[in-house]
């Protein structure tokens, strides 16, 4: 009995406009953000900002993607990526007001 590998994608990290990294539920003053992940190669993958549809992108031959999601309003933001019928947990950031 054969049975098709299934590998859930996996949001690596977040970093701000200037490279930056977020930590899972930080905080930044920045308004756009690249989400890097994980997910079976050379698959199709979704983000989704806050149950919205931000992008659709393709997994290269090792298994990595990223998005650059821009104009991010001020508050929280729950990232996820589906890809092949699995979901990735959510990675949470909080935009905040420049100082």
């Amino acid at each position: 009995m054969t049975s098709a590998v299934k590998l859930a994608p996996v949001i690596v990290q977040i970093q701000s406009s200037d490279g930056e990294f977020i930590p899972p539920n930080g905080k930044t003053d920045k308004t756009d953000v690249s989400v890097f992940g994980t997910a079976l190669a050379d698959g199709r993958v979704e983000l989704f900002n806050n149950n919205s549809l931000v992008g659709t992108g393709i997994v290269n031959s090792q298994g990595q993607w990223h998005f650059v999601v821009a104009r991010l309003v001020l508050g929280a933001h729950a990232f996820l990526a589906k890809s092949a019928g699995e979901s990735s947990a959510t990675y949470a950031i909080t935009v905040v007001a420049p100082k």
